[in-house]
């Protein structure tokens, strides 16, 4: 266990290595060689983590591990076309920092890992991967949270139940719980509580602390219904797209404007189910699902930006792509974790476990679980005045969200082997929105140029979404893993600059 951790750890610091030497390119033949170097090292640190990860106890440290995976996956499709951006037009100062901030989370993933290898025992320097001013925690799972706080007061009550003592230290920690409660949930109860002091019975204690569960419950769900029923995300993002093309400042400014306030509105609502969180898995992917969106929402705007400032430049425009496309992958996340939250407060379990995407270890199948968008559930044990908000938002979930799910290799073959073209237009931007129903035909592109060796049509489903099935063995995901990677890094090798 401990040389297992050790490897993954090792691996993890080259990959450091390499996304350093990746900072400072300054040529596209010098980033070519270097990304080259960077693919492999990210092909065998997923190998190593999903070993580690199968083999961590912990709930907690499962998910954070899948947590970190998905990140680098994500954000390696990003480091891509942020600097191949950045090479493109090395005087955009938006270009510089939607790249930086890609950076910055990559480096967080990879401490997050270093966390998890370890499982938290090893001290990790966090200067060693990325410098960070933030004061909450990277270990997410020592973060209170509103759900966290009443077990806590529920379990001391629970203690002076038992003992039938409370003296003067046991007074002072109640009293600190329920200050910390009311102070995270904000219970307009909280004056009458303190003015009853140890007076209020164990008793009515506990049964104010169920029914403000309940209400919290209610309230994150009425929140991602109204969220989920309004749909704004793709409009919005449609409508910067068609402004930048167009060279509209004005227009993309006032969208952008209000996107901002969209994410901001997004991560409140992932700020609740994290306060709500029943699990340890619940209680890190609702926490990290919300600082993703936080991170994610300004570098969009910024490729957005690069774009209105460069209208005709190929390069930009797939830039900006690629984040929508994250985007909406967050979005995704966040309506999963809804329904999981759901099934956990009905003391239900998920019938499925988040799929790694098309990463190596554990050979889980990347299904279109996650772009099947969930409804929710209710039992009847908790209060019939919130069927109707309920029901509401059984019918916001039938919206489409038109989630672009699609593979890290797929994504990448396809925008290098689009690289030569270089003519760009409004009309062509608003052919590619609906991209997510042809990408079928993008694979067949991909075959078509991919050269000798496997076919990819027989790695990749016909919407370019899956892996190879569940029933794959860990060694032939990981070939196919490399072989895409290898595809991936030879266009990318032919493909020119243009842009």
């Amino acid at each position: 266990m401990k040389a297992l951790a050790g490897r993954a750890v090792v691996t993890q610091i080259v990959v450091a290595y390499s996304l350093s030497r990746l900072e400072v390119c300054r040529s596209f033949t010098e980033f070519v060689k270097i990304f080259a170097e960077f693919g492999g090292e990210m092909v065998d640190l997923a190998h190593r983590s999903g070993d580690r990860q199968h083999d961590l106890k912990s709930d907690k440290r499962r998910a954070q591990m899948g947590v970190a995976r998905a990140a680098l996956e994500r954000h390696t499709m990003l480091l891509l076309t942020s600097s191949k951006t950045l090479l493109r037009h090395p005087e955009s100062e938006s270009a510089l920092q939607c790249r930086d901030g890609v950076f910055d989370q990559i480096r967080t993933a990879l401490q997050l890992i270093a966390i998890c290898v370890s499982d938290g025992v090893v001290p990790v320097d966090p200067a060693r991967f990325v410098q960070t001013t933030s004061e909450e925690p990277l270990d997410i799972g020592i973060q209170l949270t509103a759900n966290a706080a009443i077990k806590q007061l529920t379990e001391m009550l629970e203690m002076v139940r038992m003992t039938s003592r409370v003296g003067v230290g046991v007074r002072e920690r109640l009293i600190g719980a329920l200050d910390a409660l009311c102070e995270m949930t904000q219970d307009d109860s909280s004056d009458q509580l303190r003015s009853d002091g140890i007076d209020v019975t164990v008793e009515r204690l506990n049964r104010r602390l169920k029914d403000l569960s309940k209400q919290l419950q209610i309230v994150a769900m009425e929140h991602i219904s109204e969220v989920l029923r309004a749909n704004e995300d793709q409009v919005l993002l449609s409508s910067i797209k068609a402004c930048a093309v167009a060279g509209d400042i004005d227009g993309v400014e006032r969208y952008m404007e209000k996107f901002r306030e969209h994410s901001e509105h997004m991560q409140e609502v992932c700020r609740l189910l994290h306060h709500i969180s029943l699990t340890d898995a619940l209680h890190v992917n609702t926490g990290h699902c919300e600082r993703n969106m936080r991170a994610l929402a300004p570098l969009t705007l910024l490729s957005g930006r690069t774009l209105c400032q460069h209208p005709s430049s190929r390069i930009a425009r797939e830039n900006l792509e690629v984040f929508c496309d994250t985007w909406s992958q967050s979005v995704n996340d966040l309506s999963r974790l809804a329904k999981e939250s759901d099934s956990a407060a009905c003391g239900r379990v998920a019938a499925e476990k988040q799929a790694y995407m098309s990463l190596p270890r554990p050979g889980v199948s990347s299904s279109d679980s996650s772009s099947s968008l969930p409804s929710f559930r209710r039992s009847h044990d908790l209060v019939p005045s919130q069927t109707s908000s309920m029901q509401r938002f059984r019918n916001a979930r039938e919206v489409p969200l038109r989630i672009l799910n699609r593979s890290f290799e797929s994504q990448t073959v396809t925008r290098l082997i689009c690289d030569s073209d270089d003519s760009t237009s409004s009309a062509s931007i608003d052919n590619r929105e609906n991209r997510g129903d042809r990408q079928g035909m993008a694979t067949t592109t991909v075959v078509a140029t991919g050269g000798g060796g496997p076919p990819v049509a027989a790695i990749m489903s016909q919407g370019g979404d899956e892996l190879s099935s569940a029933a794959s063995g860990t060694s032939e995901d990981r070939k196919a893993f490399e072989y895409r990677i290898s595809l991936i890094l030879d266009d990318l090798r032919s493909a020119p600059l243009h842009g």
